[in-house]
């Protein structure tokens, strides 16, 4: 296989039919310009995203409301775990009761996190 000016040769000893995947991957991410070709290959034609990747949000947001993705994001932002940290939010330390009153007053219903068809 060959992609821009690098190469990637695959030989299969006929008495050993395994093929090291190990091996594979090192080829493929062998420098920073291999890495990067492989990257965006892997990202083009299998959907795989670094974790660091903004385009990544893209994809999450096509979840259906109850993927697995979808229900541990709510779990994240009902924890304020990161990134939904209380740092992360301009209103992480209101003081003002009738503020806390109004959120308090939302309810947010808890079932909701765990199984989308009881809210």
């Amino acid at each position: 296989m060959k992609i821009g000016n690098n190469e990637l040769e695959l030989q299969i000893d006929d008495n050993n039919q395994s093929v090291s995947i190990r091996a594979l991957l090192d080829k493929l991410f062998q420098n920073e310009e291999a890495s990067r070709e492989s990257k965006a290959l892997l990202k083009e034609f299998g959907n795989f995203y670094l974790p660091t990747d903004p385009e990544l949000i893209g994809e999450i947001e096509k979840q259906p409301v109850k993927s697995q993705v979808s229900r541990r994001l709510r779990e994240l932002l009902y924890g304020l775990k990161v990134p939904f940290d209380r740092q992360a939010h301009s209103y992480y330390d209101v003081e003002s009761l009738q503020i806390i009153d109004e959120i308090s007053g939302l309810e947010f219903n808890i079932l909701c996190l765990k199984d989308y068809e009881k809210c």
